[in-house]
């Protein structure tokens, strides 16, 4: 799976600096350089605080790469998320 995110577009149209959005949501610079670069992804309270502090929807911000997905009826990779216990 691949996420496609804008947070360095976004960022530099609202002419924010990094170092001051890291300082926003309580993270390092170096994390939303890495989250930026695709090197990781932030957990969802990050990614709500992103959106939240740039005022845009997390949909706007993070987007799934829908051609990384399987197919449909192919093998779910999210199968090992489904509730076993019913």
């Amino acid at each position: 799976m691949s996420v496609l995110n804008n947070l360095r577009k976004v960022r530099a149209e609202k002419s924010i600096r990094r170092e001051e959005l890291a300082l926003a949501v309580n993270c390092s610079s170096r994390t939303i350089a890495r989250i930026e670069t695709g090197d990781c992804y932030p957990n969802l309270e990050l990614a709500l605080r992103l959106a939240h502090y740039l005022e845009i929807s997390t949909d706007e911000l993070f987007q799934l790469d829908l051609k990384s997905l399987p197919e449909k009826g192919g093998p779910n990779e999210y199968e090992h998320l489904s509730d076993h216990s019913r």
